[in-house]
């Protein structure tokens, strides 16, 4: 019996660790108030502002207040999933929040959902968790505290965008002058060794190139072949004059 009794206490001491103090419990900071909604206010945990107290839990009222004297006053308004509370005023059930006007059930972290709007862990905790891959979970940059909320993760780096837009521009700009001077490399290799270059220049790329005056080998050689025939033919016929004006005497 002992035993039992021993395994409960350890049991509901690990649940309080875990969860936090309830409505109303001893907490010395906001972390240790483990219901939703609820804040440390003079070392007792109480609900926060446009939140009423509803057995162990807190509901939220829109602002300002919607007076009431039974529920069906509040459904045009918040929709089918609100109340009217002792007090008179509109308010969502509980395990419920406002979401554009209207009170939409509470998705808790790990569970399933289909819009981020669905998934829950507080007033104060709405923009560090949302439906990712159909269950509700904390994002980028926090991570789960006491099973139902999310936190800001103090090891978590954010890296600004225009930090990696600025690294990436830098490197571009490092690689332009290599581009350009290599491009400059293979338009003066060009100039230096044409495409219409003769078989000599390119197996000797130190032969100078000739200049426009220059005179080409081959069109030397046959300037002198044609000479040469004038020559000849000038003989000839020379000769065919003697050889007739013999002939005559």
């Amino acid at each position: 019996m002992i035993l039992r009794l021993s395994s409960l206490v350890f049991i509901c001491v690990l649940i309080r660790r875990n969860q936090g103090s309830a409505l109303h419990g001893a907490c010395l900071s906001n972390d240790d108030c483990g219901t939703i909604d609820t804040y440390c206010k003079n070392e007792t945990c109480v609900c926060r502002e446009n939140f009423a107290v509803w057995y162990d839990s807190c509901i939220q009222m829109p602002s300002p207040p919607i007076r009431c004297t039974k529920k069906l006053e509040c459904h045009p308004t918040l929709g089918g999933r609100s109340m009217c509370t002792k007090k008179g005023q509109c308010a969502c059930k509980a395990f419920h929040h406002l979401h554009q006007g209207q009170c939409v059930k509470n998705r808790d972290l790990h569970t399933i959902c289909e819009h981020d709007h669905q998934c829950y862990c507080g007033a104060d905790c709405e923009a560090k968790i949302a439906c990712i891959h159909k269950s509700c979970t904390c994002k980028t940059g926090h991570k789960p505290y006491r099973t139902r909320r999310c936190i800001r993760d103090s090891l978590y780096v954010d890296i600004p965008n225009e930090s990696i837009l600025s690294t990436t521009i830098h490197k571009n700009k490092s690689i332009e002058p290599v581009e350009h001077n290599a491009a400059l490399q293979v338009e003066q290799k060009f100039v230096e060794h044409p495409i219409n270059e003769s078989v000599e220049q390119k197996r000797n790329p130190n032969m100078a190139v000739p200049s426009e005056n220059t005179v080409e080998p081959s069109v030397e050689r046959a300037s002198t072949s044609s000479s040469n025939i004038l020559l000849y033919g000038r003989y000839s016929i020379a000769m065919l004059v003697v050889v007739v004006t013999l002939n005559y005497y």
